[in-house]
């Protein structure tokens, strides 16, 4: 139309700037996310009629309105946090991250190892704080990461708290009490919390286009241990970066503690049966350390309805709450033999798997220092001559192995490159004799030092099979190259040379 009325139309970015400013409308992908109930309100009113589709017209309206107030009042509250009048956050946990990222397709079909990422976001200051972590330390746990935040980051005394209306993490008995005991604390500053649920459908929260950077970053980094996850959600924002905090397993708390001095009632002090399904707001207040307000709806003139929890013999618990996993969350075994499989897609995984089988944890942890990716090898013979001690030093502060395996480590081995004509090899449980390992390339084979060396490997890690001898021989190269790296980044450091 415009190519047809005037010879020279105005560029498409003039077009989208009155478009967008003039006219207050906006540009946008098509919704991929919408929500359930209002499809199939869609799609009932279009096949009846009468009073029927005005029925269903009424309660689609009804829902959308519901919707719409608890966006006011998450609009509301985010400017009584700019104020400073109260604390004001969102929070949700991000899909599991999988770890490592591999392109074979049937990775699809394996178990993986989960890292988990969540996600709270301050509406007053837009600062956003992920707390991440993997399941070798807890699973998929909210309320260890909220209290953490509130401990290390809110100064008020009254705290609203939103989130979508997911039962089994947000909307339950054990983040009730969890609440209850950080209102009563007296080393928290919390006096009053406010948590309230967006409707389903309808929960666009700052989390999920936090959650969306991390997607699109995840695109151009590789990730072959956990913590490298942390550098996808470090570079996802540009301006004001996410903070990344790591947990640990001393980090996560039991409310089982909590749980065992409350009774769950079922019925409310009015005595009407209590739907945690239906609940869109709940508040938790320091004089009544055993009570749950809760009401169905967002609006503020709604009164809220009362759960006494108390026992007849409840006592505030002011004493540190326990730990949740004291030694860490134990992988399946059935998991840990799938997860050994990815060492046939990238030589990095297999430092993984010995994390995963506790094996040579603490050397391991070397390569938790900087994303893997990132890492060279030096190949200057004479300058690994010159750091061997210095790089045996180095290990050995990282490592609980006795200094004869360690040096073992230090040593170049040999392998049978050409013995190994086919996979069912790896299954052999003997080392192949000496003139298996002649090497057709080079038209070379080891001598009887060597031989003996790779003997006494064997015989030293208790190896069972050619492939675990395959795997310490991977394990013994990349931890010679990468303690040369750390030594020599260690001297440039201290002579101040980049």
């Amino acid at each position: 139309m415009m190519r047809w009325e005037r010879e020279s139309p105005v560029s498409y970015f003039i077009f989208r700037e009155i478009f967008n400013k003039e006219f207050n409308l906006h540009f946008h992908p098509p919704i991929t996310d919408s929500c359930k109930k209002c499809d199939l309100f869609n799609v009932q009113i279009k096949t009846v009629h009468g009073a029927r589709k005005q029925q269903l017209e009424f309660e689609q309206e009804l829902h959308q309105r519901k919707a719409q107030s608890a966006r006011d009042g998450l609009r509301s509250d985010t400017a009584l946090a700019k104020r400073g009048e109260a604390s004001v956050i969102c929070f949700d946990l991000m899909k599991t991250l999988p770890t490592p990222v591999l392109t074979a397709g049937i990775v699809y079909y394996k178990r993986q190892l989960w890292t988990y990422c969540f996600n709270i976001h301050d509406m007053g200051t837009d600062n956003s704080f992920m707390f991440v972590w993997d399941e070798t330390v807890a699973s998929r746990e909210v309320g260890s990461c909220l209290l953490y935040y509130i401990k290390h980051f809110v100064t008020s005394k009254s705290l609203i708290m939103y989130s979508d209306q997911c039962g089994g993490q947000n909307r339950n008995i054990k983040l009730s009490v969890l609440c209850n005991y950080i209102t009563a604390s007296p080393d928290l500053t919390v006096e009053k919390i406010d948590h309230k649920f967006l409707v389903s459908g309808h929960s666009y929260l700052p989390c999920d286009q936090d959650f969306g950077l991390i997607e699109k970053e995840k695109n151009f980094i590789l990730v072959f241990i956990p913590k490298e996850w942390h550098l996808v959600i470090k570079k996802a924002r540009k301006k004001n970066p996410f903070k990344v905090i790591e947990m640990t397993k001393s980090d996560f708390i039991s409310t089982k503690v909590l749980e065992s001095n409350i009774t769950n009632r079922k019925i409310s002090e009015t005595k009407t049966k209590v739907e945690w399904l239906k609940i869109q707001w709940l508040r938790f207040i320091k004089e009544s350390p055993y009570s749950i307000q809760y009401k169905y709806s967002n609006r503020e003139e709604i009164h809220f309805d009362v759960i006494d929890i108390s026992k007849r013999k409840s006592t505030l618990n002011e004493n540190q709450l326990p730990l949740l996993y004291p030694t860490g969350n134990i992988i399946n075994e059935k998991k840990r033999k799938i997860l050994s499989y990815w060492k046939l897609f990238h030589p990095y995984t297999t430092i993984f798997i010995q994390i995963l089988g506790h094996q040579l944890k603490h050397l391991v942890e070397i390569y938790l220092g900087q994303p893997m990716k990132t890492r060279i090898s030096y190949k200057n013979p004479q300058l690994a001559s010159t750091l061997v001690d210095e790089n045996f030093k180095d290990l050995k502060e990282f490592s609980d192995l006795d200094d004869g395996k360690l040096k073992l480590l230090m040593r170049k081995g040999v392998f049978f490159y050409d013995y190994l004509d086919k996979i069912e090899r790896l299954d052999e449980t003997e080392l192949p004799d000496i003139e298996h390992f002649y090497n057709k390339l080079n038209d070379t084979n080891i001598d009887e030092t060597d031989y003996a060396h790779a003997q006494l490997i064997w015989q030293t890690f208790n190896i069972q099979t050619l492939d675990e001898y395959s795997d310490l021989y991977r394990f013994g190269n990349f931890t010679r190259s990468d303690t040369i790296i750390i030594r020599q980044k260690r001297i440039n450091s201290e002579s101040k040379v980049v």
